[in-house]
């Protein structure tokens, strides 16, 4: 079997290679079985290879995934072979508590999404701990697509990163403009981080957006674990003013909406992104990442026999809301002698309901994200600590928790995130997946470094579309 139809099968798409072992196996001459050890495998198709492929493999190889097997379960989501599911992949950069280990980073995650602006894909990170940068090269992610920051916290295992990422950006031949959201205190660790360094933003633009804490404290919770609010972080530095009016920096405070506890954030013609307020040991966020508009695609049969150019109108035919009459106007554009008026339910056909993404920071608590997170395609939960342990109570979750508010939030996957050192650098990931899955059936993934996920799109019919806009 040639190496050319085999190579696709990198170590980051293990999934895969599970489910074509026995292909593999019977190919190359070996006993046909499920059994058969990876590594060998990958060892003879190795030999197999020409200089030039070896080393161009070698390079490859250089991104290894754990070797807690667990991790790869093929499930419905991810090995489904739905081959619509662009424009919205998770890559986990860091899957680690507390500080980076030897095979899991401090956390980090890349979201790439379609930019209808620039109708290419945009990189949007959420937290930026340590050694991010590195894992954005080893992911083969380039950095200059990197156009928006969110950080839920100010923990340093979560921005230890930041200022190198940023110093990155700005060290590129183009001007780059970068709008970063977080909470309290990010302009005044960032301000600071880059006077005290001497660092010269060249080519780097940032828009700092910051949250306004009104999270009140709670009267069942010790002092020493309540969220610091109130404070002003700018006491904590030491920022000379005429330093601090040369940096390239603008920045943005943000009010919550009607609810107290709810940020819009951002918004643009096919995405809508919402913040949530957390319960942790210090000011913490959650983001809800989510599709606004409904797949569709016209009826070209249909629309051909109008007599209708290709070109703009057309386009304007398919992003007109489903059901609703619009005129065609007359004229070159159209191609029409006489304006016309059409029902875009005859000339469309529904294919996919929007999706949701929702990507919690540190947590014990994210019932303020319960509304507006509903029904989400995919949710991503930490599981730092075991059951039954006193960080529960007042910052951290357990999977069992995570598997519970996955339950209450109705999502069709859950990913878990952020293991603790303690659970050991081989960890057990499999009892993670088992104490969750006992409170959470749909399908349940245990994330390593560099795994990557393709949030599914769901099929939609003209039925339960007008359902759904009647609740509604």
């Amino acid at each position: 079997m040639s190496w050319s139809l085999l190579k696709q099968f990198s170590p980051l798409h293990q999934p895969s290679r599970l489910l074509l072992k026995h292909t593999f196996s019977k190919a190359l001459g070996l006993k046909c079985s499920y059994s058969i050890d990876l590594e060998r495998l990958e060892k003879r198709l190795f030999n197999q290879l020409s200089n030039k492929e070896r080393k161009k493999q070698h390079r490859r190889s250089n991104i290894k995934a754990p070797s807690d097997t667990t991790s790869f379960k093929p499930n419905r989501a991810v090995a489904s072979g739905v081959n619509e599911n662009e424009g919205m992949t998770l890559t986990f950069l860091g899957t680690s508590a507390g500080g980076s280990t030897l095979k899991r980073n401090s956390t980090s995650l890349a979201l790439e999404m379609f930019d209808e602006v620039s109708k290419g894909g945009s990189v949007w990170l959420v937290d930026c701990g340590e050694g991010t940068l590195v894992q954005l090269a080893k992911a083969g992610i380039r950095i200059t697509r990197i156009n928006k920051i969110f950080i839920t916290h100010l923990h340093l295992d979560h921005v230890g990163g930041l200022t190198t990422l940023l110093t990155s950006l700005s060290n590129t031949d183009a001007p780059t403009m970068v709008d970063l959201y977080g909470p309290p205190g990010i302009y005044h660790f960032i301000a600071c981080n880059i006077i005290c360094t001497s660092t010269h933003l060249a080519n780097l633009t940032l828009r700092i957006h910051e949250f306004r804490d009104v999270q009140e404290p709670e009267k069942d919770v010790p002092p020493t674990a309540r969220v610091r609010i109130n404070k002003d972080p700018s006491l904590a530095f030491s920022i000379h003013k005429s330093a601090e009016r040369n940096l390239p920096i603008e920045r943005f405070t943000l009010d919550p909406t009607d609810d107290v506890k709810i940020w819009k954030i951002f918004e643009s013609s096919n995405i809508e992104i919402f913040a949530g307020m957390l319960r942790h040991s210090v000011p913490c966020w959650g983001y809800v990442f989510q599709e606004k508009n409904v797949t569709k695609k016209m009826i070209a049969s249909k629309v051909d026999l109008l007599g209708i150019k290709f070109g703009p109108i057309r386009r304007w035919m398919k992003d007109a809301p489903y059901g609703q009459n619009i005129t065609i106007p007359a004229g070159e554009e159209s191609g029409l002698k006489e304006p016309i008026t059409i029902n875009t339910k005859e000339y469309q056909e529904l294919t996919y309901w929007p999706r949701k993404a929702v990507i919690l920071g540190d947590t014990c608590d994210s019932s303020s994200l319960l509304k507006i997170g509903k029904g989400a395609d995919v949710l991503v939960h930490e599981a730092t600590v075991t059951e039954g342990s006193q960080k529960t109570i007042h910052n951290h979750s357990s999977p069992k928790m995570a598997g519970v508010f996955a339950t209450k939030l109705e999502a069709k996957t859950l990913i878990l995130t952020h293991l603790s050192k303690k659970f050991g650098e081989d960890m057990e990931t499999d009892s993670l997946s088992r104490e969750a899955g006992h409170f959470f059936y749909g399908d349940l993934i245990v994330a390593y470094d560099f795994f990557q996920y393709n949030v599914p799109r769901q099929p939609i019919d003209e039925k339960n579309y007008i359902e759904d806009k009647e609740k509604t």
